[in-house]
């Protein structure tokens, strides 16, 4: 039985060993793929991904240096200090004080009693971003003393807005809102294109350097009381 068995395996041999090299050469190619062609095809396109990236951050960076290159330190300080005077990072009680004294000084009005006061808890603010200081004051004179008041008011920094006016005899109450606003948290990333002034951004900065301001002065009137 066992010399018949090995008669047929060498009958099939011999008839068919010119197929076994061919086949035994596209098997060793298709494992040469798969375990050496593929994978140095994948890191090729791995390696062009990591390229391209790079090649991102570098343009970045470039545009970041010529950015950088045209900023002139001068400017930017005036416009910083301009952007602060307009809404500060905090509650600048003094600040507030010395607008109304300027305020008033120009529209030729006297200031009676004043305070400050919690406000709206719920952080609405008229200034985006801004959160309010509200300020009751008194106004001695009428309708004519106060329109005078708060147009000069209005154009005196720190930012402010009126939310109501009471007239009684001869002294009016405003209640004025000024707003701050704490500086956010800043994140730099070589990835990210550095921001730059846009002509919107340039024009309100221009339009608030036309505004009247008078910091580091003391208030020509007594310390303040809470309400």
């Amino acid at each position: 039985m066992n010399a018949e068995i090995d008669s047929i395996e060498k009958l099939l041999f011999s008839q068919y060993k010119a197929y076994f090299v061919p086949i035994l050469l596209l098997v060793g190619s298709f494992l040469i793929i798969i375990f050496a062609i593929v994978p140095q095809i994948q890191n090729y396109f791995s390696e062009k991904d990591e390229i391209a990236v790079l090649r991102r951050k570098i343009s970045i960076l470039k545009q970041n240096y010529e950015t950088l290159s045209r900023v002139n330190d001068a400017d930017q300080d005036v416009n910083l200090q301009l952007a602060l005077s307009a809404l500060p990072t905090n509650k600048d009680f003094i600040g507030v004080l010395n607008a109304v004294t300027l305020a008033s000084s120009h529209a030729n009005v006297t200031i009676g009693d004043y305070a400050f006061q919690v406000g709206d808890l719920s952080g609405k603010s008229d200034v985006k971003g801004g959160l309010p200081i509200n300020l009751a004051i008194n106004v001695n004179g009428g309708l004519s003393e106060t329109k005078r008041f708060v147009d000069e008011l209005l154009k005196t920094l720190p930012l402010s807005g009126v939310n109501n006016i009471q007239i009684q005899n001869t002294t009016t109450t405003v209640l004025i809102a000024f707003y701050y606003r704490p500086l956010p948290p800043q994140k730099f990333s070589v990835e990210t294109p550095l921001p730059i002034l846009s002509p919107e951004k340039k024009s309100v900065l221009d339009k608030l350097a036309t505004f009247q301001s008078q910091p580091n002065q003391s208030p020509t009137f007594s310390l303040p009381s809470f309400q």
